[in-house]
């Protein structure tokens, strides 16, 4: 099979997602990628990378973006001229913008990569863009909630295709915390919500649980409070992998505290407390309740504040059991198998 797999905005957080996807497509089909300053790095001879300059679309104003992603899109466009494929994969895609781009994607199918654009469409005018194309293409997603909320939007539901997300790193022993006393729960996050962090300090400074119980909180945010308790801590900006890892392997806990804008995106910190061994707890959004239907013992989910506080203060083993079944699904093997019985099923 013959893939196109089409990019005009090659985003960082992404990177190492599509260099997994198309590690996977190229052992058994042949691609044409277009690439930018080596954003895909990985190497097979089943791979032509067409490398062209494209601006960037994460800083300027409306306008700027506007005419970028016209300018991206139209040399992404000519670089692939009388080349030959079965199958566009998008990417990544801009929801509005996608309205005019996919009728110059030609007469092949094109599968989109559902990301931040479900969550877009909870803006009525967004949901106009998209219902305009949406039942024109078809779309993939990491989790099967996400497909049936865009088919409740109206997109048939033969056109939606769920396969699980790559795993970056597997094969992670269980940590040792070193000399540490505290029980440390870690949020790293770039997503947090402020206002969560806000009614958690509140709520320590005034009952001082967290100090009680010898639990040490480690929060990422860009956000400056007044009065936090010595039991809170914070990280803010770029952390180098060293730094990562050595959060991870001193916590015990993971907490995610998305909000509520963040309902059908995935999230790498939930891949990575599974991966690292550690129990994820997680704010009431469909991505978190997804997790702990799934895996109940090592993804926990509270409703309030309060019952952040119950939830933090017990002991919740990890259960290698549960992990283990998520590796076996996130398998390199299981998406792969996956992926291309999506991509048979849009060309059969």
């Amino acid at each position: 099979m013959r893939i196109l797999v089409f990019d005009t905005w090659l985003p960082q957080a992404h990177r190492k997602l599509y260099n997994s996807i198309i590690e996977l497509l190229s052992k058994s089909n042949s691609l044409i990628v277009i690439n930018k300053n080596n954003y895909y790095d990985y190497i097979s001879n089943n791979i032509t990378y067409k490398n062209i300059f494209l601006l960037d679309l994460d800083h300027g104003g409306l306008w700027y973006k506007r005419l970028a992603h016209f300018l991206n899109f139209l040399m992404a466009r000519i670089s692939i001229i009388g080349k030959k494929y079965d199958i566009a994969l998008v990417t990544t895609y801009h929801t509005r913008h996608f309205e005019w781009q996919y009728r110059w994607m030609g007469k092949k199918p094109v599968l989109l990569m559902e990301h931040y654009n479900v969550d877009d469409v909870a803006s009525p005018s967004m949901l106009c863009h998209y219902l305009n194309y949406a039942n024109k293409v078809h779309h993939l997603v990491f989790a099967p909630f996400i497909g049936d909320y865009i088919n409740s939007l109206g997109v048939n539901n033969n056109s939606i295709h769920f396969i699980h997300h790559p795993l970056f790193t597997i094969n992670n022993p269980v940590a040792d915390k070193g000399n540490s006393t505290f029980t440390n729960v870690l949020s790293p996050g770039l997503s947090n919500d402020d206002s969560i962090i806000e009614s958690i300090i509140v709520y320590e400074r005034k009952y001082g649980i967290l100090d009680r119980n010898n639990i040490r909180l480690i929060l990422r945010t860009n956000n400056n409070y007044d009065n936090v308790p010595p039991s809170i801590k914070f990280m803010k900006g770029f952390l180098t992998k060293d730094e990562y890892e050595s959060l991870y392997n001193t916590s015990d806990f993971v907490l995610v505290i998305y909000p509520p804008s963040y309902r059908f995106r995935f999230s790498s910190v939930i891949l990575n407390s599974m991966t690292k061994h550690k129990v994820l707890i997680g704010n009431n959004i469909d991505i978190v309740r997804y997790f702990s239907e799934k895996y109940p013992n090592n993804c926990l989910m509270f409703d309030s504040v309060e019952n952040f506080f119950d939830v933090i203060v017990e002991k919740h083993p990890f259960s290698e059991e549960e992990r283990n079944i998520f590796i076996e699904e996130h398998s390199n093997e299981s998406i792969e198998r996956e992926i291309n019985n999506v991509l048979s099923s849009i060309l059969c």
